[in-house]
């Protein structure tokens, strides 16, 4: 899948662009504005659930890729959930397979 303008972190499954948070493997994006929007009222991060709940997601580097977008569209902001106990939770209780290799 082509990723239009510049790529400010890639890994193999995921690319933070100008637009937000782009899948490279299909047509799959989260604008910049949602990134931080994703999270249930006890703090969890919904975002990570319902990505691990498709087949197709690296649930660890849909987690470092999402950290990154963060970073990138709202410096400075502290990310409202916790997504390193997110991927452990979703590993251990949801769908998403333990994939090792998440950058912290």
């Amino acid at each position: 899948m082509a990723i239009e303008g510049p790529i400010h972190f890639e890994n193999r499954q995921w690319a933070v662009t100008d637009y937000g948070l782009e899948c490279l493997e299909q047509e799959y994006e989260i604008p910049a504005g949602a990134l931080l929007l994703q999270h249930d009222p006890d703090g969890d991060c919904a975002q990570i659930e319902h990505m691990g709940e498709k087949g197709w997601v690296d649930i660890r580097l849909f987690a470092e890729a999402l950290r990154q977008a963060i970073y990138h569209h709202h410096p400075g902001v502290t990310i409202p959930f916790d997504i390193q106990q997110a991927v452990e939770r979703e590993e251990r209780d949801g769908d998403a397979p333990a994939m090792p290799g998440l950058h912290r």
